[in-house]
């Protein structure tokens, strides 16, 4: 065999030749699971440190893969509403078996300092985040088997590496999980009007065909009756002596001939009217919903799955890199809400099933903030992400909605810095009056909340002790205040937006020196100002912005 590090070589110029192939021709992309599972004994170099074993081969079952982290224990059963066993998710995979202590590393030697050993690194594992986004399979099946086998090999590598290439499979396996809902949750198959109508047609001329021959039928035999009767008649007139009694013979049998005519004609109209009330048509009501029918769904990976494997990949990540997993975190619940929207029409069971899946998600998410992200800066980003997410999802329950929500909001007031908090608590007042969606009438608004959010932004704004900033969070606030009113929020009235203003004209003219901060916010004050004054002259808005004192 080759020594370690010409393998490495090897394996880099493997991993771009399938990835050039990948995005080209279909013979220059790995086929299935065996040819991957080579390529990976190849790209070893690529994936762990020299010395560590590789992993097992690939189990259809999923007992391969293990957990990862402290979080497992807290998570093993966060899909327990799938009726999924957390045994594949054991803790003794990571830290009692053969690859303990390998989360949180960073790989053998640590590259002295050397950044060029740090970038080489990085480039290295960036080639293997592209390889997961060529490895494709129109079998859905096929493509989870091999996005498993991928988790598999990479788990073991450590955090350095997890890091670049476990955000990969999750976003790949959420491509996936677009292609299983097509297939799972498919739109009904309607039968097409102009069918039932040719049908409709077909048996109406069968049934006019029937009617026509009975018709024919009858009339023949109503003239078979009608000539025997004439010869009678003619007969009677022949062999007949005296004439009186051949008109008295005459008119007798004509009236028993009519008899029999008017009867059966009688009973031919009956018939008809009979077949007529069978043939009528169904109500419209009938005909405007046909039967829908949902094509079979046959294959074994379906989205609960794929969801459980979500998790499962976002957990072996959480240790290594807790702000990435919690982002990943937020990224499954919304596609997993999205899950639930799109199929409540035709799937509604299905749907109240996802909504609570995406609510676990996003409390898993909540737990890695609480525990795991204690850095100002970070917890920001995590807050603007929060409110991000939770603005985008559409079928959580009014008191589920409140609960995360409310638990932003607290997040928030509860930031080390005031002039964060005053940012951050007013974000999350469009948490409370969500606007944008198509169904707005079911959108959440609570219109006296998001006038608490704003106040309780003004009363840690004027907390601040520097003048520059306080008059800049101020403008800030003032901002809000102005978006909420155009909107109609009706608790947001002119007399708030008009003392707000006067406050900060009084603000403005007590500072002494002019800096760049006071003139950046001047300016952006300014432009505010351009905007209600563009308002009292519009058509639309003349009324309403013309009470704003300004």
């Amino acid at each position: 065999f080759l020594p370690w590090g010409n393998r490495k070589k090897v394996a880099v110029e493997m991993v771009k030749g399938v990835i050039g192939g990948g995005a080209g021709e279909d013979g220059k992309r790995v086929k299935d699971v065996s040819e991957l599972e080579q390529l990976f004994a190849i790209l070893a170099p690529l994936v762990r440190d020299e010395g560590m074993a590789a992993p097992a081969m690939y189990d259809s079952n999923d007992h391969a893969a293990g957990g990862g982290g402290s979080l497992i224990s807290r998570t093993a059963n966060l899909m327990g509403t799938l009726g999924i066993t957390p045994s594949a998710m054991d803790q003794n995979d990571l830290f009692g078996g053969p690859n303990a202590g390998v989360f949180g590393q960073a790989p053998s030697g640590s590259f002295g300092g050397d950044i060029q050993k740090l970038a080489q690194f990085r480039e290295e594992q960036s080639l293997v985040a592209k390889l997961v986004h060529v490895l494709d399979h129109e079998d859905t099946d096929v493509a989870y088997q091999m996005l498993n086998v991928t988790r598999r090999h990479i788990q073991p590598g450590g955090a350095a590496r997890i890091t670049v290439t476990m955000p990969a499979v999750v976003f790949a396996a959420l491509g996936l999980l677009r292609r299983v809902q097509g297939l799972e949750f498919p739109e009904p198959v309607s039968v097409p009007k102009k069918e039932k109508e040719a049908e409709k047609e077909e048996s109406k001329k069968d049934g006019d065909g029937v009617e026509a021959t009975k018709e024919a039928e009858e009339s023949n035999a109503v003239e078979e009756a009608k000539e025997e009767s004439k010869e009678e008649g003619d007969g009677e007139e022949t062999t007949s002596a005296d004439d009186a009694d051949a008109e008295k013979s005459s008119p007798t049998t004509e009236d028993a001939s009519e008899k029999k005519e008017v009867e059966k004609e009688s009973i031919a109209a009956e018939e008809v009217k009979e077949e007529k009330v069978d043939a009528q048509p169904n109500p419209p009501a009938a005909e405007e919903q046909p039967a829908q029918l949902f094509p079979e769904f046959t294959k074994s990976v379906n989205c609960r799955k794929l969801l459980v494997f979500l998790q499962k990949s976002v957990a072996i990540l959480a240790p290594a890199n807790p702000e990435l997993a919690f982002k990943l975190y937020l990224e499954i619940a919304t596609a997993t809400d999205l899950l639930s929207h799109t199929t409540l029409p035709h799937f509604p069971n299905a749907s109240s099933e996802f909504t609570s899946i995406a609510y676990d998600f996003l409390t898993q998410a909540f737990l890695v903030y609480e525990d795991e992200i204690s850095e100002s800066h970070a917890q920001i980003r995590a807050i603007t992400s929060i409110v991000g997410a939770l603005t985008s999802c559409w079928t959580f329950e009014r008191t589920d909605y409140e609960a995360l929500i409310t638990k932003t909001a607290q997040y928030a007031a509860k930031l080390l810095k005031k002039p964060d908090q005053c940012r951050m608590v007013c974000l999350c007042s469009r948490l409370f009056y969500v606007v944008g969606k198509e169904d707005d009438t079911n959108a959440y608004r609570n219109p006296q909340r998001v006038l608490e959010c704003l106040q309780r932004g003004l009363k840690i704004a004027d907390a601040c002790s520097m003048s520059s900033s306080n008059v800049q969070l101020f403008v800030e606030i003032l901002d809000y205040y102005v978006y909420y009113f155009e909107i109609g929020n009706p608790a947001i009235t002119d007399k708030f937006v008009s003392g707000l203003i006067a406050l900060i004209n009084e603000h403005f003219d007590s500072i002494g020196v002019t800096t760049a901060a006071i003139a950046e916010t001047r300016a952006y004050y300014g432009q505010i100002l351009d905007q209600i004054k563009r308002k009292k002259i519009e058509g639309e808005s003349k009324e309403r912005f013309g009470l704003i004192v300004c």
